[in-house]
């Protein structure tokens, strides 16, 4: 159980919360010093990752807690102390925490709030997702909430045996309408072939089997700096330096672009591969911008070259 403590504070710079929630469930069934001494020990790696380590290999703050307006500030609102964006977020639903955690809970009936204290080693991640500036770690469908739902699952579990005897034989069914429930969105919204509505279907992404690809990699030398489109930078990223396009394209001495949309849903899933509004206004500027030109266009792929270069 202590090995994977130590394992569990090596994952996630947040987790010496969670390591504390599971030192508070551990004095609750044993009551000895030695949950006491495990909540304490993960309050204080905590402390030592997110307020000393970060900010020391960081050079100063640390780019999630600077106060910014990147998508790496998520928490920037909270030590510059904008309370305003906190009435944001309680106003906007998609990124409302309450929202995003009856959201979670729903899908098992609220059954785990009968358990509350199993859920304390999953208040790492429901802080950590709850008060991100981002809204993407609120959604049920991205990969932010995979760590909670079998603490979800656990804690549902253990309240169902709080339930009174004449409810508790209907744990059975309950549990099957559970995984009923769960199947239906995992076949309605998931990604599995020939379902209702899969956001996250890719549709013509066929980049691997583009010749311009390799007529493009061979007309970067390999210590240039390179902008790449979000969905294509994987077949450009093999350098020292490389930046997303569209949010950073100044400054690189290359800049790839493909003008195909290659998702067949014409938006944008959490602002990737990229948001469309920002993609074609940085396209524009990158266009009219007289420090780069193109040196080649085919086929919806484009590449800039900056000037002076040789």
């Amino acid at each position: 159980f202590v090995l994977s403590m130590i394992l569990l504070l090596l994952t996630k710079e947040h987790y010496g919360l969670a390591v504390a929630g599971f030192g508070v469930l551990w004095w609750k069934h044993h009551k000895d010093e030695n949950g006491l001494w495990l909540t304490g020990s993960g309050l204080v790696a905590l402390y030592l990752v997110i307020f000393q380590i970060m900010p020391y290999f960081s050079g100063g703050t640390h780019p999630m807690f600077a106060d910014s307006h990147n998508s790496l500030s998520r928490y920037g609102w909270i030590t510059a102390q904008r309370w305003d964006f906190l009435s944001f977020m309680m106003r906007t639903p998609s990124y409302n925490p309450i929202l995003y955690i009856v959201s979670l809970l729903i899908l098992l009936f609220f059954v785990p709030l009968l358990a509350p204290i199993f859920l304390l080693p999953c208040a790492a991640d429901l802080l950590a997702n709850g008060l991100s500036a981002v809204s993407m770690p609120r959604s049920i469908y991205s990969y932010h909430s995979m760590t909670i739902i079998p603490v979800l699952v656990i804690a549902a579990c253990v309240g169902i045996k709080k339930l009174p005897e004449r409810f508790r034989k209907q744990a059975r069914e309950y549990s099957y309408v559970v995984v009923g429930v769960q199947i239906a969105l995992v076949l309605i919204m998931g990604p599995v072939g020939g379902n209702l509505s899969n956001l996250w279907h890719v549709g013509g992404y066929t980049f691997a089997q583009e010749p311009e690809i390799k007529q493009i990699q061979m007309l970067i030398p390999e210590n240039a700096s390179v902008s790449a489109q979000k969905n294509i930078g994987v077949w450009f990223a093999s350098r020292e330096r490389i930046f997303p396009f569209p949010d950073v394209y100044q400054g690189a001495d290359y800049v790839v672009v493909n003008t195909k949309y290659p998702y067949d849903h014409q938006v944008s899933i959490f602002g990737n591969p990229y948001d469309a509004k920002q993609y074609i206004t940085q396209l524009g500027k990158l266009n009219a911008d007289g420090d780069y030109s193109v040196i080649y266009n085919h086929d919806s792929w484009l590449l800039y070259k900056k000037k002076g270069l040789y």
